[in-house]
């Protein structure tokens, strides 16, 4: 037994560090660093399949939650680890309306929890393992910690770049925003759009250790091969759909 609640404290962070290390690499193939990924809500709408109605909430002008993934260098990324931890919409009551603002399902004819069902038996069973992802409300509140704190929008906007159907950006100046702004290279993805001659934004996605500090996200991260792309304004999915 302990005497001294310090050290057992920290032989118990250090014992269950040691258990999900191992069950990371002998199970799901190892977990290497975190992906935190953010989306832009026009450019995810453009891409909707046409059988989804896929809307931008009218108040909502900022980039939106996708998920945050447990990666591997190998890129054997796990995914659906625990079959038996479902969602549970009622533990995470208290987020719902925090969820439904950074976190929204754009699909508007399905339920707006389940997006975030998807997410989680995806990639939140799997981070689960994790002492400080080991409930679903713990999972969903951090991953709203880390929205708030990595602002894309006030950072594109601080570094020179608003939305703009008509002017678009060298993609290496956008990284390189990111990059200042952060400390850390993170993945430009984009993609093409019939309706304009530049490919369009489409997400930014951040790679941290398993504290939480940003790292360079590793090269074998597709990312967008464009020299320049556009930054979709909001409202822009309306005017397109007018033209479809």
């Amino acid at each position: 037994m302990c005497s001294n609640n310090l050290k057992c404290n920290t032989a118990e962070a250090l014992r269950l560090t040691a258990c999900w290390i191992f069950f990371l690499t002998s199970v799901l193939g190892g977990v290497d660093y975190l992906m935190f990924v953010q989306d832009w809500p026009p450019t995810v709408c453009l891409h909707s399949s046409k059988f989804v109605t896929c809307e931008v909430p009218s108040k909502k002008n900022n980039w939106v939650i996708h998920g945050l993934w447990p990666s591997s260098y190998n890129l054997r990324i796990p995914r659906f680890c625990n079959s038996r931890n479902h969602f549970n919409l009622t533990e995470i009551q208290g987020l719902v309306s925090e969820l439904e603002n950074e976190w929204p399902n754009l699909y508007v004819r399905r339920k707006a929890s389940s997006f975030w069902k998807y997410e989680w038996e995806k990639h939140g069973t799997c981070a689960a393992v994790m002492p400080y992802f080991n409930s679903q409300k713990k999972y969903f509140s951090m991953v709203l910690k880390l929205k708030i704190h990595y602002d894309l929008f006030k950072a594109f906007k601080e570094g020179g770049i608003t939305p703009s159907r008509e002017q678009p950006y060298m993609l290496g100046n956008i990284t390189n925003i990111l990059k200042t702004w952060l400390k850390a290279k993170v993945v430009v993805k984009c993609q093409t759009a019939k309706h304009f001659e530049y490919p369009v934004l489409h997400s930014i996605r951040m790679c941290m250790n398993m504290t939480f500090k940003l790292i360079d996200c590793p090269a074998s991260v597709g990312h967008c091969k464009a020299n320049s792309v556009l930054y979709l304004p909001i409202e822009t999915i309306n005017s397109v759909k007018l033209q479809a």
